[in-house]
């Protein structure tokens, strides 16, 4: 959402109405696009509900942040159910678009299946249910529906990142070099504008892995990890790389161009402790790197919610 949110975030992420979304958690936001996501709830869902689509947007995102930041997936599944027992007016699509990531991120996707699939069915062209509705399909062992529907996302919104980042990882799952090799062919060309996100290069870095492009899938996850804050891992892992005797010229040149550019700020992170966090103006990635807690899960990586198949 670093991008996609852009009017939210000059707005302070105020929708007019007193609710009020912290702009600190918004590194840890999974990218979905406005334009493409609740801005196709069709025209009469929009007049039934009185809002408008920056509001549903709005709200479909709050619901986003609330169950991202949740230290308990267990307690903020509570806080649907209770409220949506308690409150009809609280039961709305955003909020049962929250419960059910919610219930995604407390390993319960057979109920996120149901609740997301009523969703659908009403709204057939909003991209952040599909979304979701795939990722809890994936995690609940059904690959190929999961695969379908992304590759059908996919096709309609060619060079979305949320998208293909999903897309890729269903592809991913299956473990299989060929799949393996369409996702790495997926990811590459959001490289050139995405290289700051630690979600991608990790995916990315898997894609190249089981490729059998084991150098490629080094330097993605020493990138990886550089972003999420660990840099002197990043400089080890990269070390480890160069040491190997069978890479050529080109690899090589791009991991001691690497070691060169990160070596100096591990040295001033070591003077300064390891919690220190790096200088923005020394290196165009800071600003990128990401908590060590990575609160963000789901229709990117799934990084922090490991697969139930």
């Amino acid at each position: 959402l670093k991008e996609e949110m852009a009017a939210g975030r000059d707005a302070s992420l105020d929708d007019g109405n007193g609710h009020y979304t912290p702009v600190t958690l918004m590194p840890h936001l999974t990218p979905l696009p406005q334009t493409q996501a609740v801005a196709n709830v069709s025209s009469g869902d929009l007049a039934r509900s009185g809002k408008t689509r920056s509001e549903e947007y709005f709200q479909f995102m709050r619901e986003r942040v609330r169950v991202l930041a949740a230290s308990s997936p267990t307690a903020v599944m509570g806080y649907y159910a209770k409220n949506q027992r308690e409150n009809p007016a609280f039961d709305t699509t955003a909020t049962r678009y929250g419960y059910a990531l919610a219930q995604v991120r407390a390993r319960q996707p057979e109920k996120a299946i149901a609740g997301l699939e009523k969703l659908v069915a009403r709204q057939p062209d909003n991209v952040a249910l599909q979304l979701a509705l795939a990722d809890a399909q994936d995690q609940a062992g059904q690959s190929d529906a999961a695969q379908k529907r992304c590759d059908r996302l996919h096709g309609d919104h060619p060079g979305n990142r949320a998208i293909t980042l999903a897309y890729a990882d269903s592809l991913l799952a299956r473990a299989d070099k060929a799949r393996a090799q369409r996702a790495q062919n997926l990811l590459r060309p959001l490289l050139d504008d995405y290289s700051d996100d630690p979600d991608l290069q990790t995916s990315f870095a898997r894609s190249c892995e089981l490729s059998g492009d084991k150098v490629r899938a080094g330097e993605a996850y020493a990138d990886a990890a550089y972003l999420n804050g660990h840099a002197e891992d990043a400089l080890n892992q990269l070390k480890a790389l160069a040491k190997q005797s069978d890479l050529d010229y080109y690899q090589r040149a791009r991991i001691d161009a690497r070691i060169t550019s990160l070596t100096p700020l591990v040295l001033e992170l070591r003077r300064h402790g390891n919690h220190s966090a790096p200088d923005p103006n020394t290196d165009s990635l800071h600003s990128a790197a990401a908590c060590d807690t990575r609160l963000c899960f789901g229709v990117s990586s799934g990084s922090n919610n490991p697969r139930l198949q």
